[in-house]
């Protein structure tokens, strides 16, 4: 706790934490929404009795407050004006916060006392009341101060009994968080969240779910022997993708609109409102939105469901996104990071990777404003690309190659083959692309045409002219954008991977 004191408007900044650390805890799909859910209901419990203040963000109203599908809506950092004797309030708040907590994880057992030093000494609750005269760099200052107030790392000098690890491991539908984000919608058998198995097959979720429920976790490779034998297996009932998505330039935005006099709340009503249309849209898509706050996401979803395919899911999020922003003179925009692992996955591998996509790859590489997506199979085989959005013309010959294939009504067989000639004739014809796409524009596109008419002019390619048209254009236009054709090539060929792992029935 910090006060910064002068004679101008009081405002206090709070920040909760450590939640990478507390992530890492999670071993399965329920643990994860559990270990994220804390930090949601740990907001919700600090600002309620401060709800009527004037909050600069994020933007607090009633529907906050309901149960919402058990999605975690309350974000990581606070700031509001401050009334006489808040701070104070907030103090005493926390510590009662923390001992109720306590009180919900033991079952108010005699290890209770044990368990609040332990949160005491693991949770970053960091606040500062402060005086600030000029709106125009006020989030700035508030987000810098607690930047520099994260740095100071919360540890249990001798930590013997991890009571928020053992707590997510038994979390079951009888919890208090449970009772807090989902309300009276849990199922009679308490079951809190589906297992990643079951996320990764929505088209027979219900026989998958029955059948894990009768023998629990070790029944799923039965499971799945059971639909390969009744030839409903497909490639990808084996695989989740885990969803990780961020705003971009989020905080220049704020600055045009404190330069400009405008409230900074305008951005967070909108961003509220997208929050509530992503649960909509995930579960629309069969998937499960584990933490929706402002222009912060993170999703689990199936690759393929009847209202269509994860690339679409993620579009449908983006547009959600751009409709929220469009009345805004400088525009954020919203970068993914999608991780695609196998449900035996560790969870914390899966979720260091899915951040790692998002940060060091989708956000640093083409002015950020893109998805970068990666397949990791069972096998050892990776696949990865970086798929930029925004004027660059790659994001739209992406989804259009995706969408193609998949609304084609050949034979799944017959769609294999074709996939695997287009991917074998990429890797054999990479020194003739070099010299096709180093081309002059004009000339290039012919050049491709031709070469591509020689290539595939067998009666099999004739009925697929269109979308061996979308493969071009998609060469041409990464091309143009990357001036690669290493990366060229390589964002093509994974792009045609996922496409083939959608159409595959091997267990890969």
């Amino acid at each position: 706790m910090k006060r910064i004191m002068t004679n101008s408007k009081k405002y206090i900044a709070l920040t909760l934490g450590p939640i990478y650390r507390t992530l890492m805890l999670a071993k399965s799909s329920k643990e994860l929404w559990a270990a994220s859910y804390l930090f949601s209901y740990l907001g919700k419990q600090l600002i309620k009795e401060f709800r009527d203040r004037k909050f600069i963000l994020p933007y607090v109203n009633d529907r906050m407050f309901e149960p919402a599908s058990g999605a975690g809506l309350f974000p990581d950092r606070y700031i509001f004006e401050a009334q006489e004797g808040d701070f104070d309030d907030l103090v005493k708040k926390i510590d009662n916060v923390i001992e109720q907590l306590a009180d919900n994880i033991t079952c108010n057992g005699s290890n209770k006392k044990e368990c609040i030093i332990f949160l005491k000494n693991y949770l970053k609750i960091y606040f500062l009341e402060f005086e600030h005269e000029d709106t125009s760099t006020l989030v700035e200052s508030c987000n810098r101060q607690l930047s520099i107030l994260e740095l100071q790392d919360n540890f249990n000098p001798k930590e013997q009994n991890n009571f928020l690890s053992n707590f997510f491991g038994n979390i079951n539908g009888k919890s208090f968080l449970a009772n807090d984000s989902f309300g009276d919608t849990i199922s009679e058998d308490n079951r809190l969240f589906e297992s990643l198995i079951e996320l990764a097959i929505p088209e027979h979720r219900t026989f998958v779910s029955e059948e894990v429920k009768k023998g629990g976790n070790n029944d799923e490779e039965r499971v799945l022997d059971q639909l390969k034998a009744e030839k409903k297996f497909r490639s990808y009932h084996s695989y989740v993708a885990i969803v990780k998505a961020d705003g971009d330039n989020v905080g220049k935005t704020i600055s045009d609109l404190q330069k400009k006099g405008k409230p900074v709340i305008d951005l967070a009503k909108q961003l509220f409102e997208l929050n509530l249309n992503v649960v909509k849209i995930v579960d629309e898509y069969k998937g499960r939105a584990i933490y929706v706050g402002g222009d912060d996401l993170l999703i689990f979803a199936p690759l393929l469901s009847e209202k269509g395919h994860l690339f679409a899911m993620v579009e449908q999020i983006n547009l959600a996104f751009e409709e929220v922003i469009h009345s805004f003179e400088v525009k954020p925009t919203l970068s993914f990071g999608i991780s695609i692992i196998h449900y035996k996955s560790p969870m914390f591998e899966a979720l260091e990777r899915t951040e790692d996509l998002l940060t060091n790859k989708a956000k640093r590489q083409f002015n950020k404003n893109a998805i970068a997506f990666s397949l990791d199979k069972r096998s050892g085989h990776h696949i990865e690309a970086i798929i930029p959005k925004g004027q660059c013309c790659i994001y739209n010959p992406f989804k259009d190659m995706i969408d193609t294939f998949l609304n084609k009504s050949d034979i799944k067989e017959e769609k294999g083959k074709l996939l695997s000639s287009v991917m074998h004739w990429l890797g054999r014809n990479k020194e003739m692309l070099r010299i096709i796409l180093s081309e002059q524009e004009s000339k290039r596109t012919i050049r491709l045409e031709n070469y591509f008419a020689n290539s595939f002019n067998e009666k099999i390619h004739e009925s697929n002219q269109n979308f061996l048209n979308k493969v071009q254009q998609f060469l041409l236009n990464t091309y143009a954008h990357s001036n690669s054709i290493e990366t060229t090539i390589q964002t093509v060929y994974a792009t045609l991977r996922f496409i083939h792992f959608l159409n595959s029935d091997k267990d890969e």
